[in-house]
């Protein structure tokens, strides 16, 4: 029975693979893309922890598991629209418009230290905080050429950071002294570095505040960098690719406001219903001070291994990223691998299923997605499982949804 299943199996590949040359469902000349990936991953609780009967924190083990850098949660978000000419052996001309948004999070180790072990008399905790967040508004435009074996397109991007925030040195200390006193000590401090004032004068959000901004500074604060994207048919079963997006002149941001929290709360045993509780946060005037931001620099290369005529095609790749290359003193410059690897079943390029495991971003995650194909319109959904943590990712500790919209001709 498995003998005959195989037969069937490979009979059947065979035989799609026939017609899988058709490339009416393969290419549009003009088309307008709407792409909305969205990724949030943590390292510590996964969607197979709490999505049981009886949910069991072991809160030791989660300390023993806890990797020394403690615990991180990432947030990207890179919606883009896109549309102009892809012409196969022709013209690429293309004109890209998006918002790429990087966050993170951090929390010390000694937390989940205190958590899951407790801590001893007259010796102080000591948890730092930490973490960063920028936007960037960008403008591109593709500009290429393909042949029946080669591509290659070069994208000149304008960019503007619309925020850099940064929460570096922010502490919370836990204390428990001798005498049955306890508590703890609060201090965050927060920059928002940023042109466009995002709150009022008391300190609280307002949208309509944004816009009373002057945005005639744009122009000559924005930055630019370069993309370079080629493709090569290394024989008729093997195609490389390779990537480079280059920072050419960093954007600029030329304000800056400081927000400081401060909080304790001081008690003991015998006074726990009544505790000494302080909190306070104070914002600085908006003062001038500028930064120079690159958007991350990147460098790509991947093969696709085609045997079968396009129903089935395997995908592996290696990345490497900086973040904040050539950036001001004070912004962190951090370095990360990525990898792919992938598959995807085709059936002539009407339905196709993909299925891939790799790290993006500093983002572990397994992906599998399914994309109609009709030509004139196409849509690709998707979801991920996903961490900043290798382990992690198989747990689910974080989710990526994706949803791609083409229409065109």
């Amino acid at each position: 029975m498995k003998r005959l299943f195989t037969v069937l199996f490979i009979s059947a590949i065979f035989s799609l693979s026939a017609f899988a040359e058709e490339r009416f469902f393969n290419e549009r000349y003009f088309d307008v893309t709407i792409d909305l990936p969205v990724n949030f991953s943590n390292n510590l609780i996964g969607t197979k922890d709490v999505l049981q009967e009886k949910v069991l924190i072991d809160f030791t083990q989660i300390a023993d598991n806890m990797g020394e850098d403690g615990f991180k949660m990432i947030l990207d978000a890179k919606p883009k629209v896109s549309f102009g000419l892809d012409i196969p052996n022709g013209l690429v001309l293309k004109l890209n418009i998006g918002v790429d948004v990087y966050s993170t999070i951090g929390i010390g180790k000694a937390l989940f230290d205190f958590i899951g072990y407790g801590n001893t008399i007259n010796e102080d905790i000591n948890i730092d905080v930490n973490g960063y967040a920028d936007a960037f508004g960008y403008v591109g435009l593709d500009v290429g050429w393909n042949t029946k074996k080669f591509s290659l397109t070069v994208s000149p991007n304008i960019y503007y950071a619309l925020f850099h925030l940064s929460a570096d040195e922010s502490k919370v200390v836990i204390s428990n002294s001798e005498s049955g006193e306890f508590g703890y000590d609060l201090v965050g401090n927060l920059a928002i570095h940023s042109d466009y004032q995002f709150f009022n004068a008391e300190g609280k959000f307002d949208p309509e505040f944004i816009f009373q901004n002057d945005y005639i500074h744009v122009l000559k604060n924005c930055g630019f960098d370069l993309t370079v994207a080629a493709s090569y048919d290394l024989y008729r079963y093997l195609t490389l690719y390779g990537s480079a997006r280059i920072p050419i002149y960093p954007c600029k941001i030329n304000k800056v406001s400081d927000y400081k929290v401060t909080s304790s709360m001081h008690t003991t045993i015998m006074d726990i219903g009544n505790p000494q509780f302080n909190y306070e946060m104070t914002k600085s005037e908006v003062r001038d001070e500028t930064i120079t931001l690159n958007r991350p620099m990147k460098f790509n290369i991947n093969g696709k291994f085609h045997p079968f005529n396009g129903v089935m095609d395997y995908y592996a790749g290696l990345g490497l990223g900086i973040e904040h290359p050539f950036a001001s003193e004070g912004v962190k410059t951090d370095f990360y691998f990525d990898y792919f690897l992938g598959m995807r079943l085709g059936f002539w390029n009407v339905l196709n299923f993909y299925v891939s495991t790799e790290r993006t971003d500093k983002i572990y995650s397994h992906k599998f997605k399914v994309d109609i194909n009709l030509r004139i319109f196409e849509l690709m959904v998707g979801v991920a499982a996903e961490s900043s943590s290798f382990t992690g990712s198989f747990r689910g500790a974080g989710v990526g949804a994706f949803a791609q919209v083409s229409v065109g001709m």
